[in-house]
């Protein structure tokens, strides 16, 4: 008798989004904020205010983990739905009048 497969679909994890982001295991803080279009300050401005991504330490150099930065992006959209009300749901563009 065969038994039946067993689907190997998972639910999306920070570690299975970061992958196709960037290929690399982590990011520099200038390869960060070239990724997302942010100036240095900006990261900065970020770890200061408390939502900037997980960081470590490699001799002197910064990095942030691809799964660090999967959470973070993960953590700014919870973040943004909470703060705009709609918690869950997909954000849409307004309809425009034409005329």
């Amino acid at each position: 008798m065969k038994k039946a497969a067993r689907s190997t679909a998972t639910t999306p994890t920070a570690a299975t989004l970061a992958t196709p982001t960037t290929g690399k295991a982590s990011l520099t803080i200038d390869e960060w904020c070239d990724l997302h279009s942010f100036c240095r300050q900006t990261f900065y401005n970020f770890a200061d205010a408390g939502i900037g991504p997980r960081t470590f330490k490699v001799g002197k150099c910064v990095r942030i983990s691809a799964e660090s930065n999967a959470t973070w992006i993960l953590e700014r959209e919870a973040a943004s739905a909470a703060a705009s009300g709609k918690a869950g749901k997909p954000t849409t563009a307004p309809a425009t009048a034409r005329g």
